[in-house]
């Protein structure tokens, strides 16, 4: 089966997530209306606990009002009135509970109501006071605890979190596998908050009310996916409504997206009652892979559902099969991983792949492989590559990460490695056009890199024993220390701060131009036009060579062990040479007298 199409099952018990585990690449979901917070809190603690590499979303309410969690099951009759009130329910109850105290103000006589995304209608009757009213049943059915409480059009937006909602993120937020799932949102305020409040745990933003779509752009821009959830979607907007968005959600949105996008509400209803779905729900699954959506979400046919482990079943060999039939090209395969260890794979676009394989992963080796997919790795953290080629192919290959460690590998892909955290590449072989840029944290150990523009507006960078080579290597970068290292290329050091070179072979034209606070020391530098308009500039026990117009209206104390073509324009500093042509000066404020002094030499 194509490993970044996800089944995403919702349970209760552990019975029930036993059953839907039995098969590879599923994901739990838990929908915090079905139990109490401290339920809540140890049923994840013991799924943790027994399924350490399992993912598990937490369905968070955020603005969604819901029937009382504490509601006993009734059987509702057409035409029978009854009590709506959000009052806590006793076990012999005839009312309707409602969990949310503000519910029965959003009221008024003939406002219409429906219950479990429709499968129960009301409309209200009359209002007793601020915590009852009474409603006309218009469409019977069976009412169960936690089902949505519908009122169209939704009546207001949350910026931020409920109170129970704080409550069970505060206190999930540290488990490493939990996700959210945000109901109803429809400002990027409401993921904002929930990112904040949780660490910046992944959040997956369900769409179930009417957008324009510049209110799904700016929510796309905050979450790490969406989830179009039509059963609400279907009571918020009407049949014809919801079609439409999705229809229009799916051929137009879902190209363009950076996030990936899944299908959920009554994707396989069917199976609630039976071991097979229908005709109807099978070719629509099938559409929803062709369409690119990254996976489903199966709620009551495994939570309520008489066939959870058949249904998750049919779901994994049915996409599984299709999938090969159609040899389809699949981007992200291995989207969203964690924890997994590959060797000898060889990844490449005409094959089941696609790319951004290895999208939002967590905790990933790969040892002794080939890569030929472009944006590769993207949002990844703790990756470990060893012995691996990324080829040219594999152009923007490792961006946006967080612990990288490269070793003993080749990277030809261009424009790799930018705005990572702690990267560290070690006995690798780089030629690679713009390597490397905007990084925190960078350690180059016994590498052989060739990249114009290399390690540009970095920081934090330490580079020991290798060969760097190409115009523009660290410009603007700052807090570097480089050690036994040859660095060959022009416009090397521009603008660059707080450098430290020990032991180093520098040559290239125009080295260091507008620096601040560079130091080398035990260092060879061939240049002509070196370390010019440079701020604070020291050199100890250096020698340099073709040192022409050398430091430049530059503040420097050098100590240079060798001959120096020519300096010009020195603002002030101390330069001891063993000999130099000669000292230009374009007006007598660039006067040498003390700042050149010659050697001694016998």
């Amino acid at each position: 089966m194509s490993e970044n199409f996800k089944i995403i099952s919702t349970v209760k018990t552990h019975e029930q997530a036993e059953k839907v585990l039995s098969y590879p690449n599923v994901i739990l979901r838990i929908n915090s209306s079905h139990m109490e917070t401290p339920n809540l809190v140890q049923f994840v603690t013991e799924l943790t606990e027994k399924y350490k590499n399992v993912e598990i979303y937490v369905d968070l309410q955020g603005s969604k009002k819901r029937i009382s969690r504490n509601q006993p099951q009734l059987t509702l009759k057409k035409d029978e009135k009854i009590n709506l009130t959000i009052d806590e329910p006793t076990p012999d109850t005839k009312s309707i509970h409602i969990g949310n105290p503000n519910t029965i103000k959003l009221l008024s006589k003939g406002t219409k109501v429906k219950i479990d995304d429709g499968r129960i209608e009301l409309i209200v009757d009359s209002i007793i006071n601020e915590s009852n009213a009474v409603g006309i049943i218009t469409k019977e059915g069976t009412l169960r605890p936690g089902k949505g409480f519908n009122l169209y059009p939704h009546p207001f937006v949350q910026n931020q979190l409920s109170k129970r909602d704080i409550e069970i993120v505060e206190n999930l937020k540290n488990f490493n596998n939990i996700k959210f799932a945000l109901s109803f949102v429809s400002v990027p305020e409401e993921i904002l908050d929930l990112k904040k409040r949780s660490n910046n745990k992944y959040v997956a933003a369900k769409i179930e009310r009417e957008m324009t779509k510049e209110q799904v752009d700016a929510i796309c821009k905050v979450c790490d996916s969406v989830w179009i959830c039509r059963g609400d979607m279907g009571v918020q907007m009407g049949f014809i409504g919801m079609t439409k968005f999705v229809r229009e959600f799916t051929k137009k949105y879902i190209p363009n997206l950076k996030v990936p996008c899944i299908i959920a509400g009554e994707v396989m209803e069917h199976l609630c009652e039976h071991p097979a779905p229908t005709r109807t729900e099978i070719c629509y699954l099938a559409n929803c892979i062709m369409d690119g959506y990254k996976g489903l979400v199966l709620s009551d046919e495994t939570v309520f559902g008489k066939y959870p482990k058949e249904t998750v079943e049919f779901c994994y060999n049915y996409i599984n099969e299709f999938c090969k039939s159609y040899n389809i090209v699949c981007d992200r395969a291995f989207y969203n991983s964690i924890n997994k260890y590959f060797k000898d794979i060889t990844l490449k676009e005409e094959k089941e792949n696609g790319e951004s394989a290895f999208k939002e992963c967590r905790n990933i080796t790969i040892e002794n492989s080939d890569i030929f997919l472009k944006y590769t790795f993207w949002n990844c953290h703790n990756l470990n590559l060893i012995n691996v080629n990324l080829e040219k192919e594999a152009k923007e290959s490792i961006w946006y990460c967080k612990n990288i460690t490269i070793t003993n590998s080749k990277i030809l892909s261009i424009k790799s490695c930018r705005n990572c955290e702690n990267l560290t590449i070690k006995d690798s072989n780089v030629d690679s056009e713009d390597f490397c840029w905007k990084n925190e944290g960078i350690k180059i150990e016994k590498s052989i890199i060739k990249s114009n523009n290399l390690l540009q507006d970095g920081s934090n960078i330490t580079v020991d024993s290798c060969q760097l080579s190409g115009e523009n290597s660290l410009q603007y970068a700052q807090n570097v220390k480089i050690y036994n290292t040859t660095i060959d290329g022009d416009n090397c050091l521009w603008n660059a701060k707080n450098v430290y070179c020990k032991n180093c072979n520098i040559s290239g034209g125009r080295l260091g131009w507008h620096s601040e606070n560079i130091f080398f020391e035990d260092c060879h530098i061939n240049s002509s036009q070196p370390l010019c308009y440079c701020n604070k500039l020291k050199m100890v026990n250096c020698t340099m060579a073709n040192a022409n117009l050398a430091f430049e209206f530059s503040y420097v104390e050098a100590d240079i062990h060798s001959h120096v073509f020519s300096i010009r324009n020195v603002l002030k500093g101390k330069i001891v040479v063993d000999s130099y042509g000669e000292y230009i000066k374009d007006s007598k404020a660039y006067d040498c007298k003390g700042i050149i002094q010659k050697r001694n030499v016998d």
